[in-house]
């Protein structure tokens, strides 16, 4: 175009800009930008100035981008909601609320799209303060029963602001619903731990003709789970198939294995992963911590053997779920060769709840001593979860030098927790009461 000699106008430095922006070319928007800087239609056109704030800061040149702003000498609302819109898409919840109420300062009044972003930026901040002043704006404008996606916005902001009575009351009042209210009201639900609440919404949904997607269904398995309706989670999963949710979807797919892991239905845990499209970190780690809980040493140790096979990266979650199946079977040899294995390949992921669960294991096993030489060696500060798990350890085992130290460094850590107060005279009792009674008195 400009080599033919046409000069650009306004429509066409702003469709410009807009490509350059949504494919993070930022050398080519301060190219635009040094390009018309000198042009009079830049100085007298606020359209380019818009665009090219809009386009820094989906490049995240957020300083860039607030230059400009400042530097403007007339902003319209397109200018203040591009610079919001900024700043909640690139996570600077703080920034695109303060800019909020600078914009209503200035005497501009915030439209659909600002309320979606500001929405945005008070749910990711659970500012619940200032979601109840937006909540109240937006119903005293009306405008969440006449704009689906402020509507939309609003329920997102309310649910996981923990809003939830507010949450219901907005969307029963909506004059239409999409799939967006209802997975809106669902994961409000299921974040906040009222998974009955969930079902039932997701069963509504279905009642009133809306197809479920991936987002609700990742809501409904979670409910299932952590409620135990195993019934349920099963009759979602055919639900899954029969909409051809699973084909592609590893977060459902983890999510499904996880639930059956929890119901402790491990056969149908494993077909689900056996069909997942790839296996990762994540669907290993759900269906390991399944074999872990029931107990199933041998699943386990393939399943940790394959990690390794795989070259699928560990994280620390694997280790605290093996080192808690060992816990809980008491196998402490098993328990000493595999700590020693991640100490000497995986010491940079061993964390200290990795430490505290051997030294749980030797206290169970009644080996104070070991479990108090694991405490004193570990590379990290002992924890108050540390002290109380050894002192609890020397009370069943009535060993008051051992307890007294945990008692004294436990006491270092809080003053105020009485469970230690209560576990040290507990071995104080015990002892004296065996020595009483081994005196015959």
């Amino acid at each position: 175009m400009q080599c033919e000699g046409i000069c650009p106008n306004s429509l066409s430095f702003v469709a410009v800009l807009r490509a350059y922006g949504n494919t993070k070319a930022s050398e080519c928007i301060l190219a635009v930008h040094s390009q018309v800087h000198g042009e009079p239609l830049y100085k007298k056109d606020i359209m380019i100035s818009n665009a090219l704030i809009n386009a820094y800061m989906k490049c995240s040149l957020v300083s860039k981008a607030l230059e400009l702003f400042n530097d403007l000498a007339i902003k319209d609302s397109v200018s203040w909601n591009v610079l919001i819109s900024g700043y909640a898409q690139v996570g600077h919840s703080e920034e695109a609320l303060s800019f909020y109420e600078l914009m209503e300062t200035a005497g501009f009044s915030p439209d659909p799209f600002t309320y979606a972003c500001i929405c945005k930026a008070c749910a990711n901040l659970c500012a619940v303060y200032q979601c109840q002043q937006i909540f109240t704006n937006i119903v005293n404008d009306g405008l969440f029963q006449r704009d689906i996606v402020t509507s939309n916005s609003l329920l997102d902001m309310l649910s996981k602001c923990s809003m939830l009575k507010e949450a219901h009351e907005v969307f029963d009042r909506l004059p239409s619903r999409d799939i967006i209210s209802w997975n809106s009201l669902i994961a409000g639900y299921a974040q906040h731990e009222h998974f009955a609440e969930a079902l039932t919404c997701f069963e509504q949904m279905q009642d009133d003709n809306f197809a479920p997607d991936a987002f609700t269904f990742a809501s409904v398995v979670r409910a299932c789970g952590d409620l135990g309706a195993s019934s349920k989670g099963q009759e979602i999963h055919v639900d899954m198939v029969k909409y051809g949710s699973l084909e592609t979807d590893m977060v459902l797919g983890t999510a499904l294995v996880h639930m059956y892991a929890t119901f402790g239905m491990l056969g149908e845990a494993q077909d689900v992963f056996d069909k997942l499209p790839f296996q990762d970190s994540t669907s290993f780690n759900a269906l390991l911590t399944g074999y872990a809980q029931s107990g199933k040493i041998e699943f386990v140790i393939e399943l940790f053997s394959k990690f390794i096979e795989y070259n699928i990266k560990l994280d620390s979650a694997t280790f605290s779920n093996v080192l808690n199946m060992y816990i809980h079977t008491g196998l402490l040899e098993d328990a000493q060769l595999y700590f020693k294995t991640m100490v000497e390949v995986f010491i940079t992921l061993l964390t200290i709840d990795h430490f505290n669960c051997l030294a749980d294991l030797f206290g169970r096993a009644g080996d104070v001593e070991k479990a108090a030489l694991v405490i004193k060696e570990m590379p990290f500060h002992s924890n108050f979860a540390a002290w109380i798990t050894f002192l609890g350890a020397c009370q069943n085992c009535r060993h008051a030098k051992l307890g007294r130290w945990a008692f004294e460094n436990a006491s270092e850590l809080t003053e105020k927790d009485a469970a230690a107060h209560v576990l040290m005279s507990n071995i104080y009792a015990a002892i004296s009461t065996y020595h009483m009674t081994g005196a015959g008195l």
